[in-house]
């Protein structure tokens, strides 16, 4: 293999190079090291170059059994709120974008003044927050029928806010 061809791939063994430029029907394992079919990788959507997982039906199993008998998801969850604390600036600037976005539409405009109303009502206690319409769980949200009347809502739980505007359930009960 030519030099230049290494330093595409540094990170890659020759034997590996081999199998990525040669062999479209093996992989090697990044954990267990066997090179197996690709039959043997779960399909992933990212781009990753052959759209296969990275690890192995199996390992990915140990991996997957390892991740829940501990505490993966606490350590997902503080890995996660790191991230939110070194980029807080760019994902908060991404957020106020969208929300300027939406503002610049007139059917945004009229959304936002509507919540921007109900939330000024409910802090001054001209309307009060009550159980979901549907359900009865708390808390709640207040789901708006009409934009246009922006003080008749209705208070519905997130479950269920989620499912009047997914159209799943209670279609006609509420639109």
């Amino acid at each position: 293999m030519s030099k230049v061809e290494l330093k595409k791939y540094p990170n890659k063994t020759e034997e590996d190079r081999f199998y990525c430029n040669y062999n479209l029907e093996l992989k090697r394992c990044r954990v267990c090291g066997e090179v197996k079919s690709i039959k043997d990788f779960y399909k992933i959507k990212k781009d990753s170059g052959w759209g296969l997982e990275y690890r192995c039906k199996r390992c990915n199993a140990i991996h997957s059994k390892e991740y829940y008998q501990g505490q993966g998801h606490k350590i997902k969850k503080e890995l996660n709120k790191r991230y939110y604390e070194n980029n807080k600036k760019e994902i908060n600037q991404k957020t106020m974008e969208r929300e300027i976005k939406k503002r610049k539409t007139e059917e945004g405009r009229i959304k936002y003044n509507a919540h921007q109303l109900v939330t000024y009502h409910k802090r001054v206690n001209n309307i009060t927050q009550q159980p979901c319409e549907i359900c009865g769980k708390l808390p709640t949200h207040a789901h708006h029928p009409d934009y246009n009347k922006p003080l008749e809502v209705k208070w519905v739980c997130r479950t269920c806010h989620g499912k009047i505007h997914r159209r799943k359930e209670y279609a006609g009960k509420f639109n």
